[in-house]
């Protein structure tokens, strides 16, 4: 499996030839045609959570490693190894939640436990690397629900969201925002409140973050579900405040109603 890893990725990062602009004397020819290659990266993607975490790991040190060291300036365009290990993590993530349900079994449990020690080394190795990609996956931003307000597996890996958020935020804080907004609710909520603001004040950058629905979704949900704790607490407090006079500040009508919400909340307490 490993090798056959290494074969594909190698492939992924053969440019496609155009059939006019490169010789086929000097170019290798790719052996697969990736628009097509769904069942690549599905095969992977069932690998990692159904394999020991030695085996697993060896496969995504290997889909990291290369995609991570390639050189950029060989592409013209958009890049199929990245491309290939993108799908690879997001359908991981999908298919640990279709696997779980609602049902909680032995197998289960031990593909959960799988799945955490594959991302926290997935963190280590990128962070090893200084790199930044993949962050909205190890932040773990796929298709959630909207009415979603937990998921079971992250229950136990709040210091591990927390420590990935601190990595990548300053450059993908909606995805962060995107997964406090829906199955973070329950475990990471408010505590989070703190983690994105101390984001804010410091990368100016991700202020774009908060012009997307789930931001709005973020502070209705903060508001509604855990204004009793964050009223007790001083410092979530104005964190909350801030937040949302930064929101009022971008032009969003919805944060200036909870705003006034939150005072009129603060005064009555």
């Amino acid at each position: 499996m490993h090798q056959l890893c290494q074969l594909v990725m190698l492939d992924a990062q053969l440019e496609e030839d155009s059939g006019y602009s490169r010789s086929r004397r000097t170019q290798r020819e790719r052996k697969m045609a990736f628009e097509n290659s769904m069942r690549v990266w599905q095969y992977f993607s069932h690998s990692l959570v159904q394999n020991t975490f030695a085996v697993s790991s060896r496969i995504l040190d290997i889909m990291i490693t290369a995609a991570v060291t390639c050189e950029p300036s060989r592409y013209t365009g958009e890049r199929d190894d990245l491309k290939l290990v993108s799908n690879t993590l997001e359908w991981t993530i999908i298919n640990l939640k279709n696997l779980l349900g609602n049902v909680s079994t032995d197998l289960n449990d031990s593909a959960v436990t799988t799945f955490w020690s594959l991302w926290n080394y997935l963190l280590e190795r990128l962070q090893a690397l200084n790199s930044k990609y993949f962050a909205k996956y190890l932040l773990l931003d796929v298709s959630w629900s909207q009415e979603a307000t937990s998921w079971m597996p992250l229950n136990s890996a709040a210091d591990f969201y927390q420590r990935s958020v601190r990595y990548f935020s300053p450059v993908k804080l909606s995805s962060a925002i995107n997964v406090l907004a829906t199955i973070g609710d329950q475990t990471l909520l408010p505590e989070a409140l703190t983690w994105v603001v101390a984001i804010l004040k410091v990368e100016p950058t991700q202020h774009d973050a908060l012009m997307y629905p789930n931001a709005i979704q973020f502070v209705e949900r903060l508001y509604h579900r855990h204004m009793a704790r964050i009223k007790d607490r001083r410092l979530l407090l104005q964190d909350f405040v801030w937040l949302l006079d930064t929101m009022v500040d971008a032009g969003l009508s919805k944060a200036y109603l909870i705003r006034e919400n939150v005072i009129t909340y603060k005064l009555q307490a």
